[in-house]
């Protein structure tokens, strides 16, 4: 038995890191590596109803967010669009309470991995410096937690970044 979810559940939060890569050029054609560490505010908390015993909510919190990921992309002028993806890491807690009575009913934390895939958008307006844009899904997998009377019910950490930066290239 699993419990059902009602209301929303979203997260928010803010990000801030670091990128180092390399790429490597072909004609337009544009392939290269990345890495990334990004502290992280993100958390988020979520209702659901396990049975008339029990209604409760879900709160997720993150302290980091790291990626290696492989990019592709076409440049023209100096623009290069590109899309990337790879694997995700991040230390993660959640926890399940009861809202009547402020009962935690069951928690888990640990360093989950899972996927990051995005797109985004460069422009190099001088011979080394370059401005970005880009978009990051983040899919990492959860815990199976606990509910009395429920069950359990699985969790994920699913979340979307917008991500502005600035390159500086040592070519």
């Amino acid at each position: 038995m699993t419990a059902s979810s009602t209301g929303n559940f979203s997260t928010s939060g803010f990000v801030f890191g670091g990128t180092v890569g390399a790429n490597y050029q072909v004609g337009s054609l544009v392939f290269g590596v990345e890495a990334d560490g990004d502290w992280a505010d993100a958390s988020g908390f979520g209702t659901f109803t396990a049975s008339a015993l029990c209604a409760g909510g879900c709160l997720t919190t993150s302290s980091w967010l790291s990626t290696v990921r492989g990019r592709a992309g076409y440049a023209f002028d100096r623009f290069l669009v590109y899309g990337t993806g790879g694997v995700a890491l991040t230390p993660w807690a959640s926890s399940v309470v009861n809202t009547a009575t402020s009962q935690r009913l069951d928690q888990a934390s640990g360093l989950n991995y899972g996927v990051a895939v995005g797109a985004g958008i460069e422009y190099k307006p001088l011979q080394n410096f370059g401005v970005r844009a880009e978009v990051l899904h983040y899919g990492v997998a959860g815990w199976d937690l606990d509910l009395p009377t429920a069950g359990t019910t699985a969790n994920q950490f699913q979340s979307y970044v917008g991500r502005i930066g600035i390159t500086w290239y040592l070519n």
